[in-house]
């Protein structure tokens, strides 16, 4: 339609120009336009203007507003909207790809694992999105985008802010039904107004059998009749069209397509296991244990996955008991020996008996082993009594076991072993076993009974577990023994393939499923949600281990479980408190296993903010696990970060050259490099620093941007790294998006005080105009009127009550707490929160300040990841009104989970308080932090550069 094209190059000139016409749906016409301001590509879809004229303009508005607030890897940003000349417009970012249903038209049926793969993004997009209170209603393959191979979700908001103008009824006998007939859910169908979020369920499994069938469930010869087919008729199973379908992936497709939404999957995050398992290797089983829950809600899913993870460990304490503190010697301590091998053909055994035996002895009676890697790093001898009493003095073990394993002919072997008494000397057993060589297992048995039918003689043993890895495949316990031997020489893409290999003999070996989460997730990214699928996986076949695996793997499975949880309540609260238990019961009982100073080193770095414990006790956790396994490459990641902010470069650049020097094959070689290339100031400017920089994918920028964003460094490398991730590089996602990398230069920007710049990147989510409001980059009278929308429509509303504190507006506040009879699904989940930040609120907004001090002290901000803004209320109000050896602790913490642009502000608040009360170090770091952070900050933020230089030099008597 030209006359659209024509009017929208009229009314939006200076803006957007208008090239062409790319498209037109049942709602809009799509348009492939230039931004003028940013020199880009966008899409701009117009709405139909009869279904504009139902909606209006305000209406529009606002579900377009609620919509832009989401944030995920597989959802298409908005990225502006408005009316011009009548017409309602919204704007995408323009995607090189195509649409799944060019795809699907083009190719039909697609690979299986492909199929799963773009399934598992939507679902994954999906329980994000619901679990906001965002529903699609109009979820098709023309409303997926395919971007380098990864879906993304387009339109939401858009379908329910017409169906909810003008009714699905009325619009359906106009010939444009809201919802897709081959896709539309029975009860979108039947006009229900009760349509939630189910219907969306229901489309992707109508999608993803037209994915893996080549044809949609129901098919007629008009729109009338499939709808009635949605509403009347049972579907074929898909496996009918299609044999080789996996279990897990039909039930996933079956089930959503239950005629009765409370039929269905009850969220899109109980489906993404099982279409994890069937998009990865050895994905044709359906994962065991993983039941689907048939009446619950995203919180009783992962609730239940807690459970999982929580009994695991409760029955490893329960088998470890108390022991007794530790000697020089402990007498229940056991160091198991790498065994002498002749026979290139049992080379494996030399290292796989150290794992097995370890295995078997640990937690029989009040036995405990030495960590096998530890056994490895420090063994330097031969299976003799003297090297096996040095390796029990290196480890603290009394006991040590040592042997030699030798082929006896063509299919049969013997196996000798000696338990020595470090402490004496002395041999007190001596073993020896023949079997077959394909009956290592066997052998492994035999040693293990005999040593402690030996150890009993002087303990009590009690029962005896025999399968050490709970698999009762020996071919997938001898790939993950290779798989472990290249696991500790930090060769991880050679470890993974041994572990899949392992997976695939065994589908129920937690052991093989534990290691693959933790080297995808050094592999990949952090939100790479099969390296989370693979650690809840063995959470969920944790039964029958040793209890340091048994405990690894619970805390591995908690951890993945915390991460999967998109907001914080009571569960989330309790499952982190657990954790932190979990992690520290480990190292009590096993202090000398660096694997598990590492996972409590990560507990303490992802989730010490909920638990009040900072970087420095993470710090120390890796440099003891360091101090343990100094050869084990990702041990020193978290080390650099750490190091940057509380030694400095040359500390940082040490582990750099240490973990440089392993030849590692973990995510983070590239980045690490560039850090170091960037913290010496010979080489930061240099062509070979910048052809690094121009060639470079976005994995290696990301982690050094992730290294040195908490730095505040005066050079800004961090903006300048950022700026490339804005480019859109190739690489894991998602970084390899340009709107990641426009989010990251916009939190470079607010943090170092270049405010106005930040501005000018047109971000519109809460998260960002409420950063430029603080910073004083909106005026009031702008703050007031997106404030007071929020207010309306309950967007992120209770972020909005310190600003309208400040002012004293109690009609504001009162509005709020009139607002929470109706809370949004966010408020609900935090209800003691938003209750008592509201009267507290009401207080200051009052001048009541003794009560808002009071009403602020009971606000359990522990709640709240997002409660930046209460934190920072609450320590003003302390120092306005003297209470500095209060603000003071309070300030001690950082101020968010994340990075976050107001942390300069917090820590010249802590400058200040702390040189009041006469800390002068802890005045000195922060007014130096805050004096270099805004270095280069924006004019209207110099005036708090000079304060923070001022406090420099009455503490120092000289300027900084």
């Amino acid at each position: 339609m030209p006359d659209i094209q024509q009017r929208l190059n009229t009314a939006l000139e200076g803006r957007y120009r208008i090239e062409r016409q790319l498209g037109a749906g049942g709602m809009a016409f799509v348009y492939l336009a230039r931004d003028l301001k940013h020199d880009r590509d966008v899409a701009l879809k117009v709405l139909r203007p009869e279904l504009a004229a139902h909606l209006g303009v305000d209406r529009f508005a606002r579900e377009i507003h609620i919509a832009a607030q989401l944030e995920h890897p597989h959802i298409l940003t908005l990225i502006d909207s408005g009316e011009a000349d009548g017409l309602l417009y919204y704007v995408m970012p323009y995607i090189e790809g195509e649409s799944l249903r060019e795809k699907l038209d083009r190719e039909g049926a697609l690979p299986i694992p492909e199929a799963a793969r773009i399934l598992r993004e939507v679902a994954d997009a999906l329980a994000y999105a619901h679990g906001q209170g965002v529903v699609h209603r109009d979820i098709k393959p023309d409303n997926i985008m395919l971007s380098s191979g990864h879906a993304e979700i387009m339109d939401f908001g858009v379908a329910k802010a017409v169906t909810d103008a003008t009714g699905a009824e009325s619009i359906t006998s106009t010939g444009m039904a809201i919802g897709t007939p081959a896709y539309m859910a029975p009860e979108q169908a039947a006009a229900d107004p009760k349509v939630d979020h189910r219907a969306d369920i229901y489309a992707v499994g109508t999608m993803g059998y037209e994915m893996v069938a080549g044809r949609p469930p129901f098919v007629g010869a008009t729109p009338q009749q499939v709808l009635v087919a949605h509403m009347t008729e049972t579907p074929t199973p898909v496996t009918d069209h299609r044999t080789d379908v996996p279990p897990g992936l039909a039930d996933v497709v079956m089930r959503s397509l239950a005629k009765l939404p409370a039929d269905r999957w009850q969220s899109a995050g109980e489906m993404v296991p099982l279409l994890e398992a069937a998009s990865t290797p050895g994905g044709g089983v359906t994962p065991t244990e993983t039941h689907p829950v048939s009446r619950g809600t995203r919180k009783t899913r992962w609730a239940a996955v807690a459970a999982i993870a929580l009994m695991a460990v409760a029955g490893v304490v329960a088998v470890m008991g108390r022991g007794s503190g530790a000697a020089e010697l402990d007498a229940n301590l056991v160091a198991v020996a790498p065994f002498d091998v002749l026979g290139n053909d049992l080379e494996l055994w030399r290292e796989g008996l150290v794992d097995v035996l370890s295995r078997n002895l640990d937690g029989a009676g009040p036995l405990r082993t030495v960590s096998p890697t530890v056994v490895i790093r420090r063994w330097s001898g031969r299976a003799d009594p003297a090297s096996a009493a040095a390796l029990g003095r290196k480890t603290g073990a009394r006991l040590a076991v040592f042997g030699q394993l030798v082929g006896t002919g063509g299919d049969s072997v013997r196996l000798s072993a000696s338990l020595l008494d470090v402490a004496s000397g002395t041999v007190i057993g001596e073993i020896e076993v023949r079997d077959a060589r394909d009956r290592m297992d066997r052998v492994a048995d035999s040693v293990t009974m005999a040593l402690l039918n030996e150890l009993g003689r002087t303990r009590p043993i009690g029962s005896v577990r025999l399968t050490s890895f709970a698999s009762s495949s020996l071919g997938a316990v001898k790939y993950f023994l290779q798989g472990e031997q290249h696991y500790r020489r930090s060769s991880f893409d050679s470890a993974r393939v041994y572990y899949e290999r392992a997976v695939e003999l065994d589908s129920s070996f937690a052991l093989a499923y534990n290691r693959l989460s933790t080297v995808w997730g050094w592999q990949a990214t952090m939100f790479d949600s099969l390296s989370g699928y693979y650690g809840i996986r063995a959470g969920e076949l944790n039964r029958g281990l040793p209890p340091r695996d048994s405990l690894q793997i619970a805390i591995d499975s908690q951890f993945n479980a915390a991460s999967s949880m998109w907001s914080v309540g009571p569960e989330f609260m309790a499952l982190v408190r657990r954790l932190f238990a979990s992690a520290e019961e480990a190292t009590r009982r096993y202090p000398d296993d660096p694997g598990l100073w590492n996972l409590r080193g990560e507990v303490e770095t992802h989730y010490g903010f909920f638990t009040g414990v900072e970087y420095d006790q993470a710090f120390e956790s890796f440099k003891r696990a360091i101090e343990l396994d100094s050869a084990f490459a990702p041990l020193y990641i978290h080390p650099v970060e750490f190091a940057l902010r509380y030694q400095g470069p040359d500390s940082a650049q040490a582990y750099i050259d240490r973990y440089l020097a392993m030849g590692s094959s973990d995510k983070h070689v590239g980045g690490m490099r560039l850090v170091s290339l960037l913290l010496d100031p010979t080489t930061a400017a240099s062509a070979e620093t910048q052809q690094f920089l121009d060639t470079a994918s976005a994995n290696p920028i990301s982690s050094a941007y992730l290294a040195l964003w908490d730095e505040a460094d005066p050079a800004e490398v961090a903006i300048r790294l950022s700026r490339l991730l804005a480019e859109g590089r190739p690489g894991f996602r998602p970084w390899s998006s340009p709107q990641t990398g426009r989010r990251q230069v916009f939190r470079s920007l607010v943090r170092r005080g270049r405010v106005q710049e930040a501005a000018e990147l047109e971000f519109h989510s809460s998260y960002h105009i409420l950063q430029l409001v603080a910073l004083g980059a909106i005026p009031d009278d702008s703050a007031k009127v997106v404030f007071r929308h929020w207010l309306e429509v309950g967007n992120d509303r209770i972020s909005t009550l310190w600003w309208f504190a400040q002012r004293g507006d109690t009609a504001a506040v009162l509005d709020y707490i009139d607002a929470l009879a109706n809370p949004t699904a966010f408020e609900e989940r935090v209800a003691p929160y938003a209750r008592q930040a509201s009267q507290a609120y009401l207080a200051l907004a009052r001048g009541d300040t003794a009560a808002a001090v009071s009403l602020f002290r009971e606000v359990p901000d522990s709640l709240c990841w997002t409660c930046t803004y209460v934190r920072l209320t609450r320590v003003r109000l302390l120092a306005a009104t003297g209470q500095d050896a209060e603000a003071a602790r309070l300030l001690e913490p950082r101020l968010s989970r994340f990075p976050h642009g107001l942390e300069p502000v917090w820590i010249l608040e802590r400058g200040r308080v702390n040189e009041r009360l006469g800390n002068r170090e802890a005045a000195i770091d922060a007014y130096q932090f805050a004096a270099d952070v805004w270095r280069h900050a924006d004019p209207d933020l110099q005036g708090s550069v000079d304060e923070a230089k001022a406090g420099l030099e009455r503490l120092t008597a000289e300027p900084r």
